[in-house]
C-alpha cells in the first residue's frame, strides 16, 4: 500500500499496523493515507504506534475518528516515550515490533546473493555465497526510525546524556544513528557524535583511544560476530553489552560456534539459497565505506 514517508504500515492476521515515526505530523497527509488504506485492506483491527511528543490531544482524536469513518472500528493507540518504552502496553508492543521488523526484512531483502557462479570475499576476508547488507533497511525514512527504536530498546539505560560517541562499522549507519539520538533526547543539542571504524580496515586504529564508558557501538550485520570478538582482543574495548548488531545469521545456520557469547543483537536473517563449495567460485571483494 502507498504510504507517507513518515508511516510504515502494514497487516497481520486482519490486523492493520500502523507506526508513526517522529518528526512534524501532518494530520491532513495521515487522513489521504487512511482513506487510500481503506481501498486495499480490511483489516478487524486497527493499532496506531506513535512518538509522545509527535501527536497531541486534538490529532490524537482526529486520526481515530478518520480511522474509524473508514474503517469501521475505533483504533487501539499505543504512544512510546524517548526510552523506547509502550508502558503499560509493552507486551503488545513488543509482538508488533517482532512482525515489523520480519516485514521490513521481507520487503527490503539485506540478503544479497553474488551473480551466477561467483562468491562474495566479506570484509572479514572470508568467501560466502552470500552477504548481509543491513543498508538496505534503511531506504524510508518511517523504516529507518522503526530499527532506530528497536535500537534504543537494545541499549536501554545505556544510551543516555554522558554517551559523547557512538562508533559505526560502516558510515551507511549514521543515519541510523542520528534519528536515534533525535528520538532519544528529544531534538537537544546533544553533542553526540558517529565515528566510523571502517569494520576490519580501521578498528584498531580508531578504537584505540575510545572511552568506552561514554561509547556505544552499533555494528551493521554479521554471521559469526568474529569482528567484535576481534575488538575485543584488540581493543580496549571489552563491553558486549554497549554493542548492538543489527542484522546477524540465524543460529540455526551458523556453520561455526559465534566468537561473542549473548551478543546483542535486533534480527535474525535466512539466505534464501547457499552454496556449499563458495570458497572454490570466483570471488568478488568486497571493502571500503559502503560495502
Amino acid at each position: 500500500m502507498d504510504q507517507p514517508h513518515n508511516i510504515f504500515a502494514f497487516e497481520s492476521m486482519l490486523t492493520l499496523h500502523i507506526f508513526v515515526a517522529p518528526g512534524e505530523f501532518d494530520s491532513v497527509e495521515f487522513s489521504d493515507f487512511v482513506d487510500k488504506a481503506s481501498l486495499e485492506c480490511v483489516p478487524e483491527k486497527v493499532v496506531v504506534y506513535y512518538p509522545a511528543n509527535v501527536i497531541d490531544a486534538a490529532q490524537l482524536k482526529a486520526l481515530k475518528k478518520d480511522i474509524k469513518s473508514r474503517f469501521h472500528c475505533l483504533p487501539s493507540c499505543f504512544s512510546f516515550d524517548a526510552k523506547g518504552s509502550f508502558g503499560s502496553n509493552e507486551l503488545k508492543a513488543q509482538s508488533f515490533l517482532d512482525k515489523g521488523t520480519i516485514e521490513i526484512i521481507r520487503l527490503r531483502e539485506p540478503v544479497v546473493l553474488p551473480p551466477p557462479g561467483r562468491s562474495f570475499v566479506k570484509p572479514s576476508g572470508a568467501r560466502e555465497s552470500f552477504f548481509i547488507q543491513a543498508a538496505n533497511l534503511f531506504i524510508r525514512h518511517a523504516e529507518m526510525s522503526f530499527f532506530a527504536l528497536l535500537l534504543i530498546r537494545k541499549w536501554g539505560e545505556l544510551f543516555d546524556e554522558k554517551i559523547k560517541t557512538v562508533y559505526v562499522d560502516t558510515i551507511d549507519l549514521y543515519g541510523l544513528v542520528s534519528v536515534a539520538c533525535r528520538m532519544r533526547f528529544d531534538s537537544k543539542v546533544h553533542g553526540l557524535i558517529t565515528v566510523s571504524f571502517s569494520s576490519y580496515s580501521s578498528y584498531k586504529e580508531v578504537l584505540k583511544h575510545a572511552d568506552v564508558s561514554t561509547s556505544l557501538m552499533v555494528i551493521s550485520a554479521t554471521t559469526t560476530h568474529k569482528l567484535l570478538r576481534k575488538i575485543q582482543q584488540n581493543t580496549r574495548w571489552k563491553s558486549v553489552e554497549r554493542v548492538v548488531t543489527i542484522l546477524d545469521l540465524d543460529p540455526e545456520l551458523c556453520y561455526s560456534a559465534k566468537q561473542v557469547d549473548q551478543p546483542k543483537v535486533i534480527s535474525h536473517v535466512t539466505p534464501k539459497t547457499t552454496l556449499p563449495h563458495a570458497k572454490l567460485l570466483p570471488s568478488i571483494r568486497l571493502s571500503g565505506e559502503k560495502f
